[in-house]
């Protein structure tokens, strides 16, 4: 036995494939990657010492960045609700480190698991070797060569576990970080601080917090909690100089704070990286209502409360016995982002938390360069004064405001203030209306001052803090009396975002004209082909504006402003570019309506009906998914044409969406909304071709009706008989059930096998008729299909036109005729997307979905391979054998009778010729009874042919096919 040592082959900066007895495997040692985090943004670069090779990439700006990671369907969960472990979704930014740190991880597992094995058989080679050398018999017996053999492979093997050894010391992800010092100093504040807060004697992770119905408890929540710890920890997979501030977690991920982001490992070791940009992090002073035994000695007793109270605080003296609670003061942590972070904690030593939290948020501030916001919206916490007045708008422009506003408005505002929750569920859910009213008016009260900001996953702060203080507040809204704060003024920020876009979209647009296939594609004339461009770009800026306002925007508004701006940017003339005129200049501009006309010209852009492109030959058979995709142009005809620069355009104008629902300086739950919309058309923005599905619904048949009509098809007694077996065992099956005894689990799906013209799509719908009549199935229809109703044309559409052929055929059977035809060839992604989508639903719906699937016997064997699923759902499978001479007559005696012909003894003698030839020499391709009508119709033609000239027409000459009217070419 001898060891080769893992040669290292390079194959990208900081990354080397290991090849060695055990396989391949990665190393990222020292190589790895370092972070540089300064003022100017934070950059990842890898690199290779002594070999000049490196890579430089931006993570993020030391701008601030809110802009949503790639939406996904769920919903955020508030705190008040159940915690659950959830996927968490890596920052576009850090994929590359994630890769990075996932490869050394599993490279220190493979290593781990070869330095085991190694050294086993170390040991065990030291065993023998001591044998051979020691043993007298061994001595006696043992040549030296196989003494030297051993020795020599202890040594291979002990320099062989040694270099492992030391690959296993350097796969660690090597993030070397690198501060500016002003940073720097401010990290060790922050490390600091944490290993303070650490020594807190109680750390608690709330798990749950519901609202306390109990009428006489001064508590508004009820929380369960689980105590945790935080420490500072060195990831055993991750090399740093600087340790993660590790956050514990009961019951989801892991959570562990580094200087650039934020790592997340979950129960099932999926690891996740955080920007810290998109992180946010919160502090608040909260009141607990705790036993006197089990308060920590570092929390703080602020005040005492009564175990029964009276609305004004006072002990309910009906209560015997009524005692006294303390109040003690913790801190509260809220740790969330919308990738999916959503944690909350309480920590006991309040100094210590606010210290830490104090610390951390200055240095994310400092890293963002912006200024730490007021979250309180100018209104003491805690106090029931109301929002001041904002001296710029005229007082009668205010009067009535609640007019204006959701009818609900009102009513949303006492329910809100009674239950003392800001929660746009609370107000869904007490109120019976829709999710997106409910935002909608929730965003309405933070406009009034009844509640404050949008704040992640946490309930909005409740401004107001008893009914009699509202009603005193609503009365004087409708008389004008208060004016609510504005939150529309235009930002510095706004400008910049829009200055920085506005070049962007001129990049854009020289790319755009640049690319003569799209272009062309867009039917565009060489002459004037910049201003063509710049006016569809600008219409479908404008498309996105009208769906992230849902078309109620006005020509005064910052996002019809912003618009403006980025369009006159794009204009050919420079003396009408508006953001060259400075910040100060449009604010004044936009303050004195001096942009209105303007802004309403640039709304109109948006308006034009007549720039689309044709994707299909026949766009009437044509189904899009979302209006927004049907009007833009450009974003389609580079998804049409497969154009790489699809990915950038489509980034581009999501950009635009996330800058314009920043104007007012926030994203309301809303618009969050929408933006998940509109990212997750501008993915797919091609339709998607109809489906000309064939559906059957089934009337109110009997079993015996479906049986009688099974029993008439012509031939097919294997198929009779096997259907016949199913219904007896379905019958037998209930029977038990209702009797209560144990019956075993029943798969209703088939398949047929045979070749075409055999009968199968008919006894699909007579087995549906079955299935209803044995209560299998509710409404029983039959939905018939094929490939063309299951596979699209274009990437990410085919799962969605799988599921809608199959929501047709909910409490039904669904029947795919030439199934194996779905999977074209190995490569075909697309159709092996229909099958995994297929099956998913099959068990997903196992209750109220039947699959009947049909084709050639020898194909449909192959298709039912190509997936493990098929097998384990599909154990009924049904032979269609092809029609005997006799039967291939029989059906055409059958079709003549069913419209009045019948055939001359002649003419019947030539059929059986012609039936036995065909079945005699038939091969896969036969159509049985397809052929058969095929020859009917052509008799039919044959006869009218043969009587046209008779000026009498009889019934008998009219009704009779002869000899001479059977086709003679087949």
């Amino acid at each position: 036995m001898s060891f080769r040592f893992r040669n290292r082959i390079k194959v990208m900066p900081g990354i080397y494939l290991n090849i060695g007895k055990n396989g391949v495997s990665t190393t990222i040692g020292p190589r790895g990657a370092n972070i540089n985090i300064g003022k100017n943004g934070v950059y990842l670069n890898t690199g290779i010492p002594g070999t000049g090779l490196s890579n430089r990439e931006k993570l993020f700006d030391g701008k601030p960045n809110n802009s949503n990671p790639i939406p996904n369907n769920k919903e955020v969960v508030n705190t008040n609700e159940l915690e659950t472990e959830h996927e968490i979704i890596t920052s576009h930014g850090l994929i590359g480190l994630k890769e990075n740190i996932e490869n050394a991880r599993e490279n220190r597992k493979e290593l781990n698991n070869e330095i085991k094995k190694t050294e086993e058989n170390y040991q065990q080679l030291l065993k023998e070797l001591n044998k051979k050398q020691n043993s007298f018999l061994s001595k006696l017996f043992t040549q030296k060569i196989t003494v030297e053999n051993i020795q020599n492979e202890v040594e291979e093997t002990k320099a062989y576990l040694e270099e492992i050894k030391g690959q296993f010391e350097e796969s660690r992800a090597d993030i070397n970080i690198h501060f500016d010092k002003e940073l720097e100093n401010q990290y060790k504040k922050v490390i600091v601080a944490f290993k303070w807060l650490a020594t807190s004697k109680k750390i608690w992770d709330i798990t749950t917090e519901v609202v306390n119905t109990e009428t006489k408890s001064s508590a508004k929540t009820i929380v369960n909690r689980q105590e945790v710890r935080f420490n500072i920890e060195n990831i055993e997979f991750i090399k740093s100089s600087i340790s993660a501030l590790h956050f514990e977690n009961t019951t989801g991920s892991q959570i562990y704070i580094y200087p650039a982001f934020v790592l997340t490992i979950d129960n099932s070791k999926n690891l996740s990286l955080i920007d810290i940009n998109e992180f946010n992090f919160s502090f608040r002073p909260q009141r607990f209502l705790e036993d006197k035994e089990t308060i920590p000695t570092d929390a703080k007793i602020i005040d005492h409360t009564w175990a029964k109270v009276n609305k004004n605080g006072t002990p309910d003296l009906r209560f015997v016995g009524n005692y006294q609670i303390p109040v003690v003061q913790y801190a509260e942590y809220t740790l969330f982002s919308n990738n999916g972070i959503n944690e909350a904690y309480n920590i006991s030593n309040f100094e210590f938390a606010k210290s830490f939290a104090d610390e951390l948020t200055s240095y994310i501030s400092l890293l963002k360069k912006t200024e730490k916001r007021d979250n309180n919206n100018n209104i003491e916490h805690g106090t029931n004064e109301f929002p001041p007045a904002n001296n710029h708008l005229p007082m009668n422009d205010m009067t009535n405001l609640l007019e204006d506003l959701d009818p609900l408005i009102e009513d949303s505002a006492r329910l809100i203030v009674m239950h003392q929750q800001g929660s746009t569920s609370l107000i869904q859910r007490k109120l019976k209306i829709g999710f997106n009213r409910a935002g909608r008016i929730i965003d309405q009260l933070e406009s009034i001052g009844v509640v404050g900001s949008f704040n992640g996953a946490n309930a909005r702060e409740v401004l107001i803090l008893d009914e009699n203080s509202l009603e005193v507040f609503l009365e004087k809204l409708k008389k004008g009396l208060i004016i609510p704060l504005v939150h529309s003024q235009f930002s510095f920020k706004y400008f910049t975002l829009l200055e920085d876009f506005s070049k962007t979209a001129q990049s854009v647009v020289k790319k755009i004209i640049d690319n003569e296939a799209l272009t062309s594609k867009l039917n565009l004339s060489k002459d004037g082909l910049k201003d063509s461009v710049n006016f569809i770009v600008g219409y479908e800026l404008c498309q996105i504006l009208y769906k992230l306002t849902d078309k109620q925007v006005i020509p005064s508004s910052l996002e019809a402003t912003g618009l403006l701006l980025i369009y006159s940017k794009l204009i050919s003339d420079p003396s009408d570019d508006l953001l060259t005129k400075g910040y100060e200049s449009v604010v004044e501009l936009f303050e004195n309506g001096n942009l209105l006309n303007p802004a309403s010209g640039a709304l109109k852009i948006g308006e034009s009906q007549s720039l689309q492109v044709k994707v299909s030959s026949n766009d009437s058979e044509l189904i899009w998914t979302d209006e927004l995709t049907k009007k833009l142009p450009i974003l389609i005809a580079l998804k049409h044409q497969d154009d790489s620069f699809f990915d950038e355009y489509s980034q581009f104008l999501y950009h635009f969406a996330n800058i314009i629902a920043k104007a007012d300086n926030k994203i309301s739950e809303s618009e969050e909304i929408l933006l998940k919309e509109i990212y997750k058309a501008l993915q797919n923005p091609l339709p998607e071709k109809a489906n000309h599905n064939k559906v059957i619904s089934n009337s109110d048949g009997t079993l015996d009706d479906a049986i009688r009509e099974l029993n008439s098809l012509i031939g097919l007694d294997n198929v009779k008989s096997e259907i016949k077996t199913l219904i007896n065992f379905i019958k037998i099956q209930k029977a038990r059930e209702a009797k209560g005894f144990k019956t075993s689990p029943l798969s209703y799906h088939i398949v047929f096998k045979g070749n075409p013209g055999t009968g199968k799509t008919t006894v699909a719908r007579i087995v549906a008729k079955i299935y209803k009549a044995l209560g299998v199935l509710q409404q029983g229809q039959l939905v018939e299909t094929d490939r063309s109703g299951l596979v699209a044309e274009y990437l990410g559409q085919t799962a969605i036109k799988v599921n809608k052929t199959i929501d047709s055929a909910i409490n039904g059977v669904l029947f795919i005729d030439e199934a194996y035809s779905i999977i074209s060839d190995a490569k075909d992604s697309y159709g092996k997307e229909a099958v995994a989508t297929l099956i998913k639903r099959m068990e997903d719906d196992r209750d109220k979905l039947i699959v009947v699937i049909a084709g050639y016997t020898n194909e449909m064997d192959d298709f039912i391979e190509t997936n493990p699923g098929f097998k384990s759902r599909f154990n009924r499978y049904i032979e269609f054998t092809d029609y005997t001479s006799e039967e291939l007559l029989s059906i055409y005696e059958g079709l003549c009778s069913n419209l009045d012909y019948k055939l001359t003894d002649d003419a019947k003698t030539k059929l059986n010729e012609i039936f036995t030839v065909a079945y005699n020499n038939r091969d896969n391709s036969f159509g049985n009874g397809r052929f058969v009508r095929n020859i009917f119709e052509k008799s039919m033609e044959g006869q009218a042919n043969r009587i046209a000239g008779i000026v009498e027409l009889t019934d008998e000459i009219l009704t009779t096919i002869t000899k001479d009217d059977i086709p003679k070419n087949l």
